[in-house]
């Protein structure tokens, strides 16, 4: 079960990767295809309705061409917890 921080930093999550999309002029349904995902899981990421692997946020920044803080949730003025950054700079060295 998902805490509503949680919650609230997936649903801003799936609005950035939405954002990024639209202003690139791109269907779902072609970032889906870029990304080798199921258009409706593209839907649901964007809805905020699903959890996320770190892998595929990446996945998302390869084919939306965008910085990788374009996509990261900010909780207020604070940004995510600081093992999740970790995680973040750590999987995209590898």
């Amino acid at each position: 079960m998902l805490t509503k921080l949680q919650q609230k930093q997936l649903a801003i999550l799936g609005a950035n990767i939405c954002h990024e999309r639209m202003r690139r002029e791109m269907t779902q349904e072609r970032l889906a295809e870029l990304m080798e995902l199921n258009v409706r899981t593209v839907q649901k990421i964007e809805a905020g309705q699903t959890n996320v692997l770190i892998m595929t946020t990446l996945r998302f920044k390869k084919a939306l061409k965008c910085d990788r803080r374009a996509l990261r949730p900010l909780c207020g003025a604070d940004v995510l917890d600081f093992s999740v950054n970790v995680c973040w700079a750590n999987a995209e060295e590898g």
